[in-house]
Order: structure tokens, then C-alpha cells, then sequence
């Protein structure tokens, strides 16, 4: 594999894995549609004019703990240190290259400590 396609690889699958996103077109659909019911799930829980009996509460909760563990079963344990190493490595090479600064990594979510030891300062 080239060096860029290698750069590339490494940014994208660490990008990918703190935002607990799944390589499968499918998945990343099915991770949106129950992303979606836990936050109506949520605001139903959380709205105080919805009436809900102690029973109906119950029950929701229920489904919230039920969303929650297909969300998770669909993004799996993610191991972010191969990703991490990877991304430390290469990242500073891509961000040179596509000019991406510090502030747009810590906007999308990479930690300042990662950033620095991949040499990537503000």
C-alpha cells in the first residue's frame, strides 16, 4: 500500500472508532435508526406532560436499556489502541498535506493529547 493510501487508512479508521461508527453501509443505517428511538425514548421519559403511569415509565425504560444494547452490539467493542498507534504515526503527514488544523481535529473529537503525540499542535 502506498505511503498516502496508508495515511489515509490510518486518519479514517481512527476517525471512524471515536465516533463508534461501523465500516457496513447497513450498520451505519441501523446505528442512525436507533440513535434516533433512544433520543424520542428519552424526550418521552423526560417530558412531564406525556401522563405516563408508573407502569408505562417502566416500561420505557425498558425499551431505552433494550436501544441501548443493540446500539452497542452494532458498534462492538472497538479496541482504539491499534487505531490510536496508527493514527499517531501518519495523522501529521495527512494533516500537513490536506492542510487539516488542530482546531478542525478538536472540533470532530480527537483529544489533545492524541493530537500532540502525533506532533499536530495548535
Amino acid at each position: 500500500m502506498s505511503e498516502r493510501l496508508t495515511e489515509v487508512s490510518a486518519v479514517t479508521q481512527y476517525l471512524e472508532a471515536i465516533r463508534g461508527i461501523p465500516n457496513s453501509p447497513v450498520s451505519r443505517r441501523s446505528r442512525q435508526m436507533i440513535i434516533n428511538d433512544i433520543t424520542i425514548t428519552e424526550a418521552e421519559l423526560g417530558n412531564p406532560l406525556n401522563g405516563l403511569t408508573a407502569i408505562g415509565e417502566l416500561h420505557l425504560r425498558e425499551k431505552l436499556e433494550m436501544l441501548r444494547a443493540s446500539l452497542q452490539e452494532i458498534v462492538g467493542e472497538i479496541d482504539l489502541r491499534e487505531a490510536e498507534g496508527n493514527f499517531i504515526k501518519y495523522a501529521k503527514a495527512y494533516a500537513v498535506r490536506h492542510k487539516i488544523s488542530y482546531k478542525a481535529w478538536r472540533g470532530y473529537g480527537v483529544k489533545a493529547d492524541i493530537l500532540t503525540k502525533a506532533g499536530i499542535h495548535q
